[in-house]
């Protein structure tokens, strides 16, 4: 006599669906972002490594925003990314919102709790989340971008794996071994119980390095008693009308020559902070 086991599902079951959390590292408008793989090797710098962003990630108008678009070879002398990023995690059809909070930390590779995630904003054209940790992460240190099979599409399925993130995976990649390094260490982490299905490993900036280096300067260096004839030692902000910053070490200092009004400081400036 056989004895036949039927199984009935009474709650939406959660098998995996169609939808898929994309994979393309290298494309800036896929990602995952960011992306250790968005680097090249500097052993100049302090974290070992110097972004490299491709010229397709000015995407803005020089004619509106000619300080944003013309600053990528500026983001490529930095030594990492921001301790204050603006992930992006990219999906093949849409998702359930409600689930992003669960299914989306940033994990420290060395050890320590994960972060959580705020200011999502949603892209329904291209299915793209983007968003912010929940608080600054450290400086010189590397992170995982995780996304988890907690979330669900928009008919409360998860979503799957990539086939290029399971490629990357077996890949023998420098960034895909390093990857695949970073996940290992980190998969026995209580945040990460549930099955990985996109990551992305990243190294933060060095945040406080020319600040320190500044401080020192001014310790070691007094200040000239006597200025240039006509050059005055002491300035009325009220009296500035604009600053000329003339990048150093740029392959053309003119042609990254920015003015930056009062008015278009802060603006400007701010949009520098999301790499």
């Amino acid at each position: 006599m056989k004895t036949l086991l039927l199984c009935i599902c009474l709650s939406p079951c959660l098998w995996a669906g169609n939808t898929t959390a994309l994979y393309n590292p290298t494309a800036p408008t896929t990602g995952p972002f960011p992306t250790n793989a968005l680097t090249t090797t500097d052993r100049t710098q302090k974290t070992g490594l110097r972004v490299s962003l491709p010229s397709a990630f000015n995407t803005c108008d020089v004619n509106t925003s000619p300080s944003v678009c013309s600053n990528v070879a500026l983001l490529n002398q930095l030594d990492g990314f921001s301790v204050n990023p603006r992930f992006m995690v990219c999906f093949s059809a849409p998702i359930d919102t409600t689930t992003l909070q669960a299914g989306i930390q940033i994990l420290p590779v060395n050890g320590g709790g994960s972060v959580s995630i705020n200011q999502i904003i949603i892209d329904p054209n291209s299915n793209c989340v983007f968003g912010k940790p929940n608080q600054l992460l450290n400086q010189q240190s590397q992170y995982l971008l995780l996304v988890t099979d907690s979330v669900h599409d928009s008919k409360g399925q998860k979503v799957k794996e990539d086939d290029a993130f399971a490629t990357c995976l077996k890949s023998s990649d420098a960034y895909c071994e390093s990857l695949e390094a970073a996940l290992d260490q980190v998969t026995q982490q209580p945040a990460s119980k549930n099955k990985v299905i996109l990551a992305s490993l990243f190294t933060t900036m060095s945040a406080t390095t020319w600040l320190q280096n500044a401080r020192a300067f001014v310790a070691a260096n007094q200040a000239p008693v006597v200025l240039p004839a006509g050059m005055p030692s002491s300035f009325n902000i009220a009296d500035v009308k604009s600053i000329v910053w003339r990048p150093e070490g740029s392959a053309d200092d003119t042609g990254n020559e920015e003015i930056i009004r009062s008015e278009e400081h802060t603006s400007e400036l701010q949009s520098h902070h999301d790499l």
